[in-house]
């Protein structure tokens, strides 16, 4: 099965290096803001002004038009091309990779000439491990992807980290789309998300969210502007 078995990968190097990496940027001691990309995410209308900003993906052309600042931190993968983040400001990027060594920093640079920012790369082995480390088994055999969704792959990744306070929006286990596109994609990973997070609620009370569909879906606690 996809998590089981003896780990491959030095979390403790891992998580040595990321820490080092997001304390350099300012960015480990914050709470972090989530964007991903369901449709029609909510955002309140006041946020604390020491959030660090985190984008899913392309999250950063629904960020623009809501009148949020560019992202502190944006995952990314490493095929993402230079007209899928035309128009978007990057600080810090964190690329998926498909192995250890096979993308440099450098490298990852040129992929994306547009981008002056400092860029980390984490293989999918070591995304798995932290999915293991932080959810266990818990998504393995509850759907057809194996894997939950990028956004719960990075919240795992934030949690891991142990980031003080994360604040989750547009992620969502049951609409389809992305709010950043006309066309409308049905929504993969639901049920391996739901799975994740079950284990997230139960064990993590540092992370809330702005969206009532899934507090409702899940129990999460909702946002508070008192909250952070």
């Amino acid at each position: 099965m996809l998590f089981r078995g003896r780990p491959e990968v030095d979390l403790e190097r891992l998580e040595r290096r990321h820490k080092e990496w997001l304390r350099d940027g300012g960015l480990l001691d914050r709470p972090w803001f989530m964007l991903a990309s369901a449709p029609e995410p909510t955002v309140p209308t006041s946020l604390p002004s020491d959030l660090a900003h985190i984008h899913i993906k392309y999250a950063g052309h629904t960020a623009r038009k809501l009148g949020l600042p560019p992202a502190d931190l944006t995952f990314l993968l490493e095929k993402t091309r230079p007209d899928q983040v035309a128009a978007l400001t990057f600080r810090r990027i964190l690329r998926m990779t498909p192995s250890d060594g096979a993308v440099t920093r450098n490298a990852l640079r040129q992929r994306l000439p547009g981008a002056s920012s400092v860029e980390m790369p984490i293989s999918k082995k070591e995304r798995d491990a932290i999915l293991r480390a932080v959810i266990g088994d818990a998504a393995v055999g509850k759907g057809t992807e194996q894997r939950p969704s990028n956004g719960i792959s990075m919240l795992c990744y934030a949690l891991l980290l142990k980031v003080p306070k994360i604040i989750l929006s547009g992620f969502s286990l049951s609409k389809d789309g992305h709010s950043y596109a006309e066309n409308v994609r049905v929504r993969r990973h639901k049920e391996e998300d739901s799975a994740a997070l079950e284990v997230v609620v139960a064990h993590f009370p540092s992370v809330c969210t702005t969206e009532t569909e899934l507090h409702n879906a899940t129990g999460m606690p909702l946002f508070r502007p008192g909250d952070v």
